[in-house]
């Protein structure tokens, strides 16, 4: 078989692979019409964070492209996506964008377990921080509504008081709506990005476990003492004492092969998880065999994003349902 040699790639090659999904992405459509400003409307101001929101997604997953067409699988890299919201990435796109990041997927190929530590650690971090941005964002959902909710009700007591004519009211009922239809525009969009980018950090933390010997639930390393499996090499069994220490009394044994959990080895002795107490064993007969993972109590920073997430979906429908209240009731009044 004929082996084809691939060409060096050029600098003006390199140039037009980051130019080109940049000037595409420059081409695309704007989008909603609410992702314009609009002066004539007193509540845009309040779209500005879900503007911010999907220009940040949008501008990350093009990073996240050309970083993972360019670089190809660059481990444990740093990036931002923009001044607003930089982060982390691992192994290619890992962070920022995650979408479109083709980088991204050579998470799972770390084999040491360090780089894996590591991964997760910078994915935690990650969790934290888009946690508190879709907090921010749920804010910023309830403040829209409110202002909208506020509209319709400074109209409905101008309709009830008699002070506007019927044909004005209902041509300025029509305006409301048409600013909550492109608020719900620019929503749906938004909401769409923020649960899509979630699916993907979910992917990529999955990615990090199946790469472990053993996949944990989620879950973060232990921050006590206890957090290193070992494998006793004695020939026979190895004693355990209350004390790192020959010394030490003998409070019991373990036998040749058995696993055990312990710390961090102190003098040549290993503090281990003996019997529901610390016990002490010769470092000389412990072979270490990899990290401990535990859930952390009261659920780690997966679990709080997966909260927020699902929080601001269920803040989204429920004040579209207190507008559409409001604007039956203006309805019955206009037209009942």
């Amino acid at each position: 078989m004929r082996m084809i040699r691939s060409r060096p790639l050029t600098l003006k090659a390199a140039l037009l692979c980051v130019a080109l999904p940049v000037a595409l992405s420059a081409c695309q459509t704007t989008g909603p019409a609410a992702m314009r400003p609009d002066p004539s409307d007193s509540c845009d101001a309040y779209r500005d964070p879900m503007r911010q929101v999907e220009s940040n997604y949008r501008n990350t997953i093009a990073l996240g492209a050309v970083l993972g067409a360019v670089a190809g699988g660059v481990a444990a890299s740093q990036m931002s996506d923009d001044d607003s919201r930089g982060r982390n990435t691992v192994l290619g796109a890992i962070g920022g964008g995650i979408l479109g990041g083709a980088a991204g997927q050579q998470v799972g190929a770390a084999q040491r377990e360090d780089e894996r530590m590591a991964a997760l650690a910078s994915l935690n971090q990650q969790a934290v921080s888009e946690a508190e941005g879709v907090s921010a964002l749920a804010d910023a959902v309830r403040a829209l509504s409110n202002c909208r909710k506020a509209q319709f009700a400074a109209l409905q007591s101008r309709v009830e008081a008699g002070s506007i004519p019927k044909a004005e009211a209902i041509e300025a009922k029509a305006e409301i709506d048409r600013m909550v239809f492109q608020d719900r525009e620019l929503l749906q969009v938004v909401l769409g990005k923020v649960t899509s980018h979630h699916q993907d950090y979910r992917q990529e933390r999955a990615q990090i476990y199946d790469a472990m010997e053993e996949t944990p639930p989620t879950a973060v390393p232990s921050a006590g003492a206890m957090t290193t499996r070992y494998r006793v090499t004695a020939s026979t069994s190895l004693n355990v004492r209350d004390a790192p220490s020959r010394s030490g009394e003998v409070i019991g044994s373990l036998t040749a092969e058995e696993v055990v959990v312990g710390g961090v080895d102190q003098g040549g002795w290993t503090p281990l998880a003996y019997d529901d107490r610390v016990g002490y064993a010769s470092s000389d007969y412990l072979e270490e065999m990899g990290m401990v993972w535990e859930a952390p109590a009261g659920g780690g920073p997966a679990e709080t994003y997966d909260e927020e997430v699902d929080g601001l979906t269920r803040t989204v429908q429920r004040e579209q349902e207190e507008i559409d209240r409001q604007s039956e009731v203006l309805d019955t009044l206009l037209l009942g």
